[in-house]
């Protein structure tokens, strides 16, 4: 484990625990790039890439073709992000062989990025392709959204060389770890500390800060670094980081958004200041409603705005809270030990955060039941030491 930066670090040597990787990485909100050992075995490396390490288009146009997938036009600024349309698989792969065949000529087509397509919720089987990482499998979002057969968090991109992803902080501040199938990505990443420094600096939040006239100076002045990421690798970006992405050759991954007890409290945190922003643009509402009205509109607003609400995030954490009562008499290695202990103390932490908020008295309820939840497994286990 190298350190570049007091941000960002790589992992090319010895693999570090899980325990290890918590306490260096996941809880200290540091960058990490990751070799190809996580990613060698997945089928995907295999299947998805031809072997010269091209992508495999004949066979993802076979496999895919008929799939509806949702496709980014590079080119067009839509608010923070570029617009899309569903189109079929074969139709963006036949576009992607013209592309190449014109050796990356975008005077005469835009460029397309096929992004957060839902595959392995929406293709039978396709989960075999690949394999969640250790240090990435406690994910209570993905978690809770597949048992209650909600939208996941777990999406594949696709797309040609030179097509990218605006400058963005990732979905309720959450983390993600990409991993290159094959191609190469080029990130410009900035720390969280620093994100209110940019928004300072600049009228507007570019798509592109490198466009920006005398960026070189902005870039210095926020700590932003760049990261070069290989086919194979695997990044993990913290909560908070807000970043940019460019494809420098035909490129594939695979994402996912997740939460875990490393980042519940900033995801909570980071809900709290959406909701008195919320509150403010509001303000004017709030006398000619009841309090009980008042609540539950800013949480509809929070939850069309922000992605979530703290309804939802409730949701969340007690179906989590319910699966570690049923682990609790289970015998457990050394790892699952570690992240059942820290599950159960962080969401009674932040069960409690909640309780204490006057603001949320509509979620008492379901915070009580958390916490008592939570409880009775510490009590049975300090019995057990006794």
């Amino acid at each position: 484990m190298q350190f570049i930066n007091p941000y960002f670090c790589v992992i090319n040597d010895e693999l570090p625990s899980y325990e290890e990787f918590y306490k260096k990485i996941l809880s200290k909100n540091v960058v990490c790039l990751i070799d190809q050992r996580l990613t060698a075995n997945w089928d995907c490396r295999k299947t998805w890439v031809t072997n010269d390490g091209a992508v495999n288009l004949d066979f993802l146009q076979a496999k895919y073709g008929n799939k509806m997938c949702p496709v980014y036009n590079c080119n067009k600024k839509y608010y923070d992000s570029n617009p899309s349309k569903m189109m079929h698989m074969k139709e963006f792969i036949e576009y992607w062989k013209t592309v190449i065949s014109q050796n990356y000529n975008y005077e005469s087509n835009d460029v397309l990025y096929l992004k957060d397509f839902h595959m392995f919720q929406e293709v039978t089987g396709s989960e075999d392709v690949y394999s969640v990482p250790q240090y990435f499998q406690s994910d209570y979002l993905n978690e809770y959204c597949l048992a209650n057969k909600l939208t996941d968090y777990r999406f594949v991109y696709m797309g040609p060389k030179m097509s990218s992803t605006p400058l963005h902080v990732d979905v309720f501040g959450s983390f993600s770890w990409s991993a290159n199938i094959c191609g190469l990505k080029k990130w410009l990443l900035i720390p969280p500390k620093n994100v209110k420094k940019l928004k300072q600096l600049l009228p507007a939040v570019p798509g592109d800060l490198y466009s920006v006239p005398g960026h070189e100076e902005i870039l210095k002045q926020v700590e932003a670094f760049e990261i070069t990421q290989k086919g194979g690798q695997t990044l993990f970006v913290p909560s908070g980081f807000m970043h940019q992405v460019l494809n420098g050759e035909d490129t594939i991954s695979i994402n996912h958004n997740w939460i875990n007890a490393a980042n519940l409290t900033l995801i909570y945190d980071n809900i709290i200041e959406a909701h008195e922003q919320v509150q403010k643009e509001i303000k004017d509402l709030k006398a000619t409603l009841s309090k009980e009205e008042w609540q539950e509109n800013c949480q509809k607003i929070l939850a069309m705005h922000f992605g979530i609400n703290l309804t939802e995030f409730l949701k969340i954490i007690s179906h989590i809270a319910s699966r570690l009562e049923k682990e609790s008499t289970k015998s457990t290695s050394s790892t699952q030990k570690f992240r059942f202990e820290h599950d159960v103390d962080v969401i009674f932490n932040v069960a409690t955060k909640i309780r204490s908020n006057d603001h949320f008295e509509s979620c008492w309820n379901q915070a009580d039941m958390i916490q008592k939840q939570l409880s009775t497994i510490k009590h049975k286990k300090l019995a057990k030491l006794l």
